[in-house]
């Protein structure tokens, strides 16, 4: 079961590089980042695309972890209180 899951991964991160790549060569025009304060140098379209999928998917990334993070301590603390109440019942049979 595994090593579906890592066929799964790898073909999905393919899937993506892939798209990163073609955007890239499809979108070569230059353009310029202009922030309130800051202002970029010129860079392609497709690369500043790809690096805004980039920084998305690390955002998701980490947004998931924080969520798992939240439900595994949650599972945690309810096993606890489950482990307190079986003994408790077994103290009172």
């Amino acid at each position: 079961m595994g090593w579906i899951k890592s066929f799964i991964s790898l073909s999905l991160s393919l899937m993506i590089l892939a798209a990163g790549v073609v955007i890239n060569l499809r979108n070569p025009e230059l353009v310029t980042l202009d922030m309130v304060l800051w202002r970029s140098s010129e860079y392609s379209l497709g690369l500043l695309l790809v690096a805004a999928l980039f920084v998305g998917c690390l955002l998701g990334i980490l947004a998931n972890s924080l969520w798992l993070w939240q439900v595994k301590r949650q599972r945690n603390k309810l096993k606890k209180q489950l482990d307190s109440a079986v003994k408790r019942f077994e103290q009172l049979q």
